[in-house]
């Protein structure tokens, strides 16, 4: 539990001595693990740490993206692609799972106008100074980029390698509970912001989380996550310039 706490606590704890300290003892812990999950998980949060001081690779999702593919490999190196298979899949997409999947995405788009239009807030700062004197058309579409990639790296990172690894200590509810928390406190300084967003993102991530385990795959999830993703792009994107 602590290595998943430790991923959703990137934002605050990045580049602190706590956060070097913590991972010694979770690598310690990991050499002797025979839980092959929670080996990954400390490998992800080992590499999301260090890559974000890495200049060129420091800005979101560019440090989870690049952490997730060095852990698949050598998850695959070590023979447990299969492993990663059990939730890196499509899943079993019934009519009630696309209902529900409707329903998150609906819920998730008021909530984020709502939150927009009581915040009004606005990309943040790197983001903003990336797509500025860009022309609209390279912005536009760098927003969709960000909001397909974005949206696969965090599920596959806490729908998928945290999820899975709870799963096999705690109960489906628990497991939920401590993913949506991890997630949550991933957005204290992300979009939505705040404690607000911690808990609007935290409460979303229940949602996903659900669909998860309800299909076994990762399609419902990220259909969910990317109309989010591409609400707060079409919200925030027309702000820069301005």
């Amino acid at each position: 539990m602590a290595a998943a706490v430790l991923v959703g606590l990137f934002p605050v704890l990045s580049g602190s001595t706590t956060s070097w300290v913590v991972l010694a003892v979770l690598g310690a812990v990991a050499v002797r693990s025979r839980v092959p999950e929670y080996r990954d998980v400390v490998v992800l949060a080992s590499c999301l740490y260090v890559l974000a001081l890495v200049p060129g690779v420091s800005l979101w999702p560019l440090p989870a993206g690049a952490a997730l593919l060095l852990t698949a490999a050598l998850a695959a190196a070590r023979g447990g692609w299969s492993r990663w298979r059990t939730w890196w899949r499509v899943g079993r997409i019934d009519a009630v799972s696309w209902a529900l999947v409707g329903g998150v995405v609906v819920v998730t788009v008021v909530a984020l106008l709502t939150w927009h239009h009581v915040v009004d807030r606005r990309l943040p700062a790197p983001y903003v100074e990336l797509a500025e004197g860009r022309p609209p058309w390279l912005v536009a579409g760098a927003g969709v980029g960000f909001l397909l990639l974005n949206s696969f790296i965090e599920d596959s990172i806490f729908s998928g390698l945290l999820l899975g690894l709870l799963d096999r200590f705690l109960p489906p509810r628990a497991s939920v509970a401590v993913v949506a928390i991890c997630f949550g406190l991933l957005h204290l300084h992300g979009v939505p912001d705040g404690w607000v967003g911690v808990a609007m993102s935290g409460t979303w991530a229940v949602l996903l989380a659900v669909l998860r385990h309800r299909t076994g795959g990762l399609v419902a999830t990220y259909l969910a996550h990317a109309a989010a993703d591409a609400t707060i792009v079409a919200m925030l994107l027309p702000s820069v310039g301005h």
